[in-house]
């Protein structure tokens, strides 16, 4: 997850599936773990402003988190 490449995965049949997902659907929750925000993968799913919430764990600090909450995005740190 990164707030400007996006949403992405490695792996490029599921990239099909979960587009598909996300361009279907009301509203998108990402689950992202602290070390991973700010990172991108092979292929791009949807941009980040794409998603409603983005749920990660405690360890994320303000650093990580505020650039997609500029985005319009939910943050939640479970």
């Amino acid at each position: 997850m990164n707030p400007e490449f996006g949403l992405g995965i490695d792996d490029f049949d599921e990239s099909h599936v979960k587009r598909a997902t996300i361009a279907s659907s009301a509203e998108v929750a990402g689950l992202v773990i602290a070390e991973n925000l700010g990172t991108a993968l092979s292929y791009g799913l949807a941009p980040a402003k794409a998603l409603t919430y983005l749920i990660t764990d405690a360890s994320a600090d303000d650093a990580k988190r505020t650039p997609y909450r500029e985005l319009g995005v939910t943050v939640v740190q479970a």
